[in-house]
């Protein structure tokens, strides 16, 4: 729309990011598209509070997103906020709980180790299909390589963050501890240096109460809840 753009990646996982907009920027004019990199408390905090800058577009947590916008109040700037989900699928007592169903949905809830803000992040089962449903589905997970992210057999790597793995951890124990049974499931490629990084098998979680944490907040991991309805 003639907008100049300057776009900030995540300090975490910006090597894609800026390689795909380097190939974008090169098909457009000069400074249409600009990458700047650095710590979103410094670099991104500058970003939403320049006066020149007109209109932000945030992707991330909460409270970074309380920080954006308040960065960006002095100067009334337009602010899109983007601060994840918590999306829910449901199996109605009528569904069809074929083996493309439960294809979709393992992609739906491991893709790219359950890190995308758009991901199923908890399944509603209707009680009838409860038992049957999980049965499937973590057949379906059984099939899940998780490996090293350059391993071309593997079809998840591990989390991106120590913090957000130690919070999936964390999230499976307390629901452990609330009596909640926890299943693993998956292989491990030979290429998942198990000790070294940050990996965690798809984990399936039932027996859950509907506000236990796991529920109401975004995991950003491969765990799953399951609750009958």
């Amino acid at each position: 729309s003639g907008c100049t753009v300057v776009v900030k990646p995540p300090v975490e996982a910006p090597l894609a990011l800026t390689a795909a907009l380097r190939l974008l920027a090169d098909a457009l004019p000069p400074g249409v598209l600009n990458v700047v990199q650095g710590r979103g408390s410094r670099v991104g905090q500058a970003l939403a509070a320049h006066p020149d800058i007109r209109a932000v577009m945030f992707t991330g947590g909460t409270s970074a997103g309380q920080k954006v916008l308040a960065a960006a109040a002095p100067t009334i700037k337009k602010v899109a906020l983007e601060l994840g989900g918590n999306d829910a699928a449901i199996v109605l007592e009528d569904a069809e709980i074929t083996d493309q169903m439960i294809t979709e949905m393992v992609i739906g809830t491991m893709s790219v180790t359950g890190q995308v803000c758009f991901n199923v992040k908890r399944i509603y089962v209707h009680r009838r299909r409860f038992d049957e449903f999980v049965n499937k589905y973590l057949e379906g997970l059984d099939r899940v390589i998780i490996g090293h992210p350059l391993d071309p057999t593997a079809h998840i790597g591990p989390l991106a963050t120590a913090d957000g793995f130690a919070n999936a951890r964390r999230l499976v124990e307390d629901a452990r501890a609330a009596g909640a049974r926890v299943y693993e499931a998956g292989l491990i490629a030979a290429s998942a240096d198990w000790g070294a990084g940050y990996f965690m098998r798809p984990t399936v979680v039932t027996g859950l109460a509907p506000d236990a944490e796991l529920v109401i907040d975004e995991q950003f991991a491969p765990v799953i809840p399951v609750l009958p309805f």
